[in-house]
């Protein structure tokens, strides 16, 4: 996932361009074929399968026929801090909720939620995994941002091998393994260390 959307649309055009002046040198397409263009930049960068996953062809025919509209609802979006997105971005009804937040905490005294939900310290969010594609159109140049939104909830990259932007379809096992090995181990998670240092179950 991208932190701006229009950032990784800037790649995008960006990898098109190289593609398309790579094909043209190589005679390989003319260059003013876009279809073909965009047909490889698909291959290259968004799936590497063929032919596409199932799930991604019934969900491309879902999203092709509103499209524009999908497209046009997100291209300017950039992530923010929590703070930002209620005081500069959010609806009505958005900072409504808030205040309903903080009415809650008051009345049952909770102090961590009463740390002014408007200015939410971004350490309280849990740890977060953010992965890509080897050849994904989505750069890592796109996701580092992450680091300094979510500061002090340990956020890890990965990156997945010999896959575009649908990695968790094109290499499924290393996928798996990357959420496995980020997630903390059930068995290990119900044992407490007594002050001898063994370990029971609580």
């Amino acid at each position: 996932t991208p932190v701006s959307f229009s950032q990784a649309v800037e790649n995008s055009h960006k990898l098109q361009s190289e593609l398309r002046q790579k094909l043209s040198e190589d005679g390989t397409v003319d260059n003013d074929d876009d279809a073909a263009i965009m047909a490889e930049f698909a291959r290259l960068h968004e799936c590497r399968l063929d032919p596409l996953p199932l799930p991604l062809q019934q969900s491309f025919m879902g999203v092709f026929s509103s499209a524009a509209k999908g497209l046009a609802a997100v291209h300017h979006y950039t992530a923010q801090p929590r703070h930002q997105q209620v005081t500069e971005n959010s609806s009505d009804e958005m900072k409504k909720g808030e205040e309903e937040v903080e009415k809650e905490a008051r009345d049952t005294k909770d102090v961590d939620a009463l740390d002014s939900p408007q200015t939410s310290k971004v350490d309280k969010f849990p740890p977060c995994l953010v992965l890509r594609g080897e050849f994904d159109f989505v750069s890592h140049s796109c996701q580092e941002e992450w680091s300094n939104l979510l500061a002090g909830s340990g956020v890890k990259f990965g990156t997945i091998s010999r896959s575009a932007h649908y990695c968790m379809l094109e290499n499924e096992d290393d996928f798996t393994k990357e959420i496995q090995d980020f997630l903390p181990d059930p068995e290990l998670s119900d044992m407490i260390t007594l002050p001898n240092g063994v370990k029971v179950r609580r």
